[in-house]
């Protein structure tokens, strides 16, 4: 920051030297001229002075041409200056008309320096002028002049200098309150957010370094929530980034009613920081609020459920009402030894499990978070290396056909063999490669190496469809559809053998990106298939809207068919008479049991996969089950 406001003094000063190397390079030259013109009529004493000052000051510019030292240049400059107008004075120049020379020259030089130097100049020639004109010294004045031009000559210079003084002085000030007008904008763009008004990142953790000590000294308890608004993005792509950016300034003006003065750090904190100082917009949509004089955690927690109470019913910003809501992560500290940073952490670390769990919710850091965040770490570290080595291989689930039994399709499901993700599998390293921008790449993988072994297999006969999960980044992945196209022509294969699954949860309601993705997938002939059904927040009568072909009922519904709670039951019955009214076919995952097959297939359910019938395969396995199922439809 200090660097930052030195910036406009640099240039100003740049500028002033500019000037001078243009004056300074006029003035050699028109000096040269009259020394040249003084020379041709043989008025060698005034000529050669003239000559001896332009050469001086030539060389004065050559010096200082390409130094960064212009004050040095500067006062050099002023120093042959003043002997330039004295020697003016003395000889009177030509036909005695030298001090005319004088004002202009004087008023040049003092324009181009700074109020102080300009004062040093200005008064010392005024000075010695002065002392030549009206004492003994005058004695070394070799032109004549009367006792009113003398008069009138310093008058008329002293006028001048001090209105160059007056000008240079208005100037320092106005330059001044530009200046502090540049700081004061630096100092925003350093310290606050530009659309909320409320401090950055970087602000508020200057205020955490301060604010840690002080509480910790104090014995109390210090708390932070991190906040993060769950479904955000889907504000953006549904109304823009304008309503977006408008739902955010909302959310920071309720944010600063709902967190009350006495909830916050002590006003000021001695650093003359107002009480937004203790909230924060660290990044797009994560906010957070500093707590102290917490007499117990139970507080925090308090205060973070007020919070979560603005979002009941859907949040209204900019005339609408938007189905968002909150992840709010608390860590609270006292006594604890360790860098403020550490506090930050936690509560984003806490924030992340609320969000992870569901979102609309606040969890507070805790020993257990703190293994899941190491583990996490160790999956992320492992997954990486597993990328660049590519370390995967795919296993198949085979779909069977609840009437005839056979295999009507598979499923690819990736798996990994990197030692650092051993004992590890997709159902932690996915939502893993998901948080952490990794899981294009592994859409990409599987869909290539998929349509690879599904190529060999059509060769011994296999007619089914390929299922081939897709992540929830695709459906913002607007070359996703043409990626798909591509890959498929690429291997040969005919989209209908193809079958994308995207989970229930990955959908938004209505969102029309998401919808439009689907639809050119579905317009290349490949098939739709909604998977997880029943677990996320899909209305029913939204399912019109999606171009799916069919639905997965989840696992947790089947295995729940027989439970004592025939909720899940009743879930599954629901479904499958939703996809008769949609024309829409059934797969139900997971059948582990002879009874829920029958149950299943008895109330309609078209299709079933789980280890009742077979457990994931790697390709040879299953290019054995299918040679096995070929010859026993053969006899």
């Amino acid at each position: 920051m200090k660097k930052l406001s030195h910036e406009l003094p640099d240039i100003r000063s740049h500028k002033r030297f500019q000037l001078w190397k243009l004056l300074s390079s006029i003035g050699a030259l028109l000096l040269l001229i009259f020394s040249l013109v003084n020379l041709a009529d043989q008025n060698y004493r005034l000529g050669g002075m003239l000559l001896a000052f332009s050469l001086v000051i030539l060389l004065i510019f050559l010096t200082y041409r390409r130094s960064d030292n212009s004050g040095r240049a500067m006062t050099s400059l002023n120093i042959i200056i003043i002997f330039f107008c004295l020697y003016l004075l003395i000889s009177g120049g030509r036909d005695n008309t030298g001090i005319l020379w004088i004002y202009p020259v004087l008023i040049t030089t003092l324009s181009v320096n700074v109020f102080r130097s300009a004062a040093i100049t200005g008064g010392t020639l005024v000075l010695i002028s002065t002392l030549l004109l009206f004492t003994p010294l005058s004695d070394f004045i070799t032109a004549e002049y009367s006792q009113t031009t003398a008069t009138r000559f310093i008058v008329t210079l002293t006028l001048l200098y001090i209105i160059s003084l007056i000008g240079l002085h208005y100037e320092q000030q106005a330059y001044r309150t530009i200046q502090a007008m540049h700081n004061q904008d630096l100092h925003k763009l350093a310290y606050y957010d530009g659309l909320t008004g409320l401090p950055n990142r970087n602000s508020f953790k200057r205020k955490l370094a301060r604010i840690v000590p002080r509480t910790h000294s104090k014995h109390q308890y210090l708390g932070l929530l991190y906040i993060d608004l769950d479904n955000f993005h889907t504000v953006n792509d549904l109304y823009g980034h304008q309503t977006g950016d408008q739902l955010l300034v909302t959310f920071a003006e309720s944010l600063q009613h709902t967190v009350r003065t006495r909830d916050l750090v002590a006003k000021g904190d001695g650093e003359g920081e107002s009480e937004s100082g203790n909230l924060a917009r660290l990044a797009g949509d994560e906010f957070v609020v500093l707590l102290s004089d917490l007499k117990h955690p139970a507080d925090a927690a308090a205060i973070a459920q007020r919070i979560l109470m603005q979002f009941d019913g859907g949040f209204e910003a900019g005339g609408l009402v938007h189905p968002i809501h909150a992840s709010i992560g608390i860590a609270v500290s006292q006594n604890e030894s360790g860098e403020e940073s550490t506090l930050l952490r936690d509560a984003e670390v806490a924030m992340n499990e609320a969000k992870r769990s569901g979102g609309n919710t606040f969890q507070f850091f805790t020993d257990e978070i703190s293994q899941i965040v190491y583990r996490s770490q160790k999956i992320e570290s492992g997954l990486s290396e597993a990328i660049e080595s590519k370390s995967f291989h795919l296993v198949y689930m085979p779909i069977y056909d609840c009437q005839t039994l056979k295999i009507v399709g598979i499923e690819a499901l990736l798996r990994s063999n990197h030692p650092s993700l051993e004992g590890i599998g997709p159902d932690e390293f996915i939502p893993v490669a998901e948080s952490k921008g990794r899981i294009k790449w592994l859409d990409k993988w599987v869909l290539e190496n998929a349509l690879h072994e599904l190529t060999n297999l059509q060769q011994i006969g296999f007619d089914g469809v390929l299922c081939v999960n897709m992540s929830g980044a695709e459906l913002h992945t607007d070359k996703y559809p043409q990626i798909v196209a591509k890959t498929l022509k690429k291997h040969g294969i005919n989209p209908k053998y193809l079958e994308i699954e995207i989970t229930e949860t990955a959908l938004v309601a209505d969102n029309v990106k998401s919808v439009d993705i689907l639809r050119r997938l579905r317009e290349l002939g490949i098939t739709l298939s909604l998977d997880d059904f029943g677990t996320g927040y899909t209305a029913f009568s939204q399912l019109i809207n999606y171009p799916v072909n069919s639905l997965k009922i989840d696992r947790s519904f089947v295995a729940g068919i027989f439970s004592q709670d025939d909720t899940r039951r009743k879930m599954v019955e629901i479904i499958l008479n939703l996809a008769e009214i949609y024309k829409l076919r059934i797969v139900a995952e997971g059948v582990e049991t002879r009874e829920q097959f029958e149950y299943l297939k008895n109330i309609g359910c078209h299709y079933a996969q789980g280890y009742l019938f077979s457990k994931p395969l790697p390709v040879s396995e299953l290019v054995t089950l299918l040679e096995y199922q070929r010859v026993s439809e053969s006899i």
